[in-house]
């Protein structure tokens, strides 16, 4: 398993509820949605 680091950003408070209720719909974890995401972002840019 890969050493987990810690991220602190700031962003719309509208965006993050919304961002939250999904993921809990979902029975996800954020930082799962998050590692995901960033994954795809990371990949796209290749």
């Amino acid at each position: 398993m890969a050493e987990k680091g810690r991220i602190a950003t700031n962003i719309d408070s509208n965006l993050l509820r919304d961002f939250k209720i999904q993921v809990a719909k979902e029975e996800s974890k954020i930082n799962t949605v998050l590692e995901r995401l960033i994954k795809q972002y990371l990949e796209e840019k290749k």
